[in-house]
């Protein structure tokens, strides 16, 4: 098969679709990543095809007033500025699907990307398989994730409600962008006010999940739906510094702890350069 991966976002959003990408290689198909132009290296280091979309996140990230933002850890702030960002590039977004979709006869998509790929899947009518990081599909064992685990003793109701807050508040943030996009590159008519989860091709084939059941078990509610493990990625031939491999050797192994994306403008205050016990613990947020 020829398959198209659309992977939008940080590092942490683009690498797992690499690495899925290279196991449907290593099955004898044809993967083509269409993701943003500064990850053209990871993409073709890993004999992918690579297809270029507007913007660099990273950039974004690390601009001053996004990492204000994430500091203060406002997500309803962070969710309003990061669409402002993808109204101005979802014209070129979708321009770029389109091109890259041609000769395609499967499109896998995670939430970064799933406004772009549900409109091409629809207009193309080429098949669309769901694949997610996190948990996106509405269930009653456990809140969404932008709410304290902790609710779920509120009950299954709210937990079901939680889903269905999350997935509109990451929607109408992008809906007027969607709206262009689809009337003026892809002559399609504007989406329902509650947005592309209801649409067929979401549902044709199961959503999959790109992290362990040991760590989130399957809900008994999530029907079609397959959670088949980690996508990461091997090391392949690099090497860490000497620096680093000291440090590795020297005492007890270390536990490290990585922040993502995440931004810190006092990054000493995070670091953790004391902790109860002889070996030193070093966290780079």
């Amino acid at each position: 098969m020829r398959i198209l991966a659309i992977a939008l976002g940080s590092q942490g959003d683009v690498q797992p679709y690499v690495a899925l990408g290279k196991g449907l290689q290593a099955a004898g198909h044809r993967v083509r990543v269409m993701t943003h132009i500064n990850f053209e290296r990871l993409v073709t280091y890993h004999s992918l095809e690579f297809y270029p979309v507007k913007g660099n996140v990273q950039e974004i990230v690390e601009s001053p007033e996004m990492r204000a933002l994430l500091e203060k850890g406002n997500f309803l702030a962070i969710n309003k500025r990061t669409s402002k960002l993808a109204q101005d590039a979802a014209l070129d977004w979708m321009q770029a699907g389109l091109e890259a979709a041609q000769g395609m006869d499967l499109i896998v998509a995670g939430v970064g990307g799933l406004n772009v790929a549900v409109p091409l899947a629809e207009k193309l009518q080429i098949p669309l398989l769901p694949a997610f990081l996190f948990p996106f599909t509405p269930t009653r064992s456990f809140p969404g994730i932008l709410f304290p685990q902790s609710l779920t003793k509120l009950g299954g109701t709210f937990n079901w409600l939680s889903h269905l807050l999350l997935r509109q508040i990451m929607w109408q943030g992008f809906r007027k962008a969607d709206r262009l996009a689809r009337e003026q590159v892809l002559n399609l008519p504007a989406r329902s006010f509650w947005g592309p989860y209801k649409s067929a091709v979401m549902h044709r084939y199961p959503t999959v999940y790109g992290f362990s059941p040991s760590v989130i078990p399957k809900p008994a509610d999530w029907h079609n739906t397959a959670i088949v493990g980690d996508w990461f990625l091997d090391a392949g031939d690099w090497t860490p510094p000497a620096d680093l491999l000291e440090f590795l050797q020297n005492g007890a192994p270390p536990v490290y702890i990585g922040f993502g994306s995440m931004g810190s403008r006092k990054p000493e205050e995070t670091a953790m350069f004391n902790p109860p016990t002889p070996t030193t613990i070093r966290s780079t947020p």
